[in-house]
């Protein structure tokens, strides 16, 4: 027996070193590979919605200068989706290079195929119509989305400049009015009688882009109300409590 062995057999017999049960090795590996997996999957998520709103209508005013115009494309760029997409595609590298086989493959090669398995997932998604509906789940559903994941809010929260978007949580048919609450939760009152409809329908439930003047603190007389989306996907109509209401000349 070589020293070498002596001072290995010595070692192992003084920190009672056991072998690792093969069972851990296999769930440590299929846990592993789940994460990689999962922040793949988010990765194409982050695609899927940063292309939907990368490619989505903007509705570019024509009162604004070529400078106004400029930052509003640019503030429209999904930034929070690319650092989303960026944070995933890093989770996947480190636990991939974690993996039996991760030794094997070159830093480069494991981004390469992390990123474009999650462009080709993200597309997939895009054109199913998942990532338009996810989107439209996070405006409804998730506190301040528009205002870091949908950029466009931030374009159109600006009463004092003629813009307002938000929800409609209540329609005066009799008085042509609705109420309205902003992407920040505050509530307005909106008068329709000379406003115009642009590829909308008014309802309770709907979130909408509105143009038109501020009057007061709460009250904003609209000149033109468009959908959030440029198609109107956004509809929710709450039966029973509100109805329908279209705004003509």
């Amino acid at each position: 027996m070589t020293k070498l062995s002596e001072k290995i057999i010595t070692k192992i017999t003084a920190e009672k070193i056991t072998p690792i049960p093969k069972w851990h090795l296999l769930l440590k590996s299929n846990v592993i590979w789940a994460m990689a997996i999962v922040s793949v999957v988010f990765g194409a998520v982050s695609v899927a919605i940063g292309l939907h709103l990368l490619l989505s209508p903007i509705d570019l005013l024509p009162a604004q200068s070529s400078r106004a115009q400029f930052w509003q494309l640019l503030s429209a760029i999904p930034y929070f989706w690319l650092i989303l997409l960026a944070i995933f595609v890093y989770v996947a590298y480190h636990n991939f290079i974690h993996t039996e086989d991760g030794y094997k493959w070159r830093t480069v090669q494991i981004f390469g195929a992390t990123i474009g398995i999650s462009i080709v997932i993200g597309v997939i998604l895009l054109f199913s119509g998942f990532a338009p509906r996810l989107n439209s789940y996070f405006v409804q559903h998730v506190p301040g989305y528009t205002m870091y994941g949908d950029m466009r809010g931030g374009v159109w929260m600006n009463p004092q400049q003629g813009r307002l978007a938000g929800k409609i949580v209540a329609i005066n048919t009799r008085a042509n009015t609705l109420t309205l609450r902003d992407l920040r939760g505050k509530l307005w009152k909106i008068t329709c009688s000379q406003a115009t409809i642009s590829r909308v329908s008014l309802s309770k439930g709907e979130f909408i882009k509105v143009l038109g003047t501020q009057t007061d603190a709460t009250t904003f007389d609209a000149t033109e109300f468009r959908p959030w989306e440029g198609n109107g996907m956004m509809r929710n109509v709450m039966q029973g409590n509100g109805g329908m209401m279209r705004i003509t000349r």
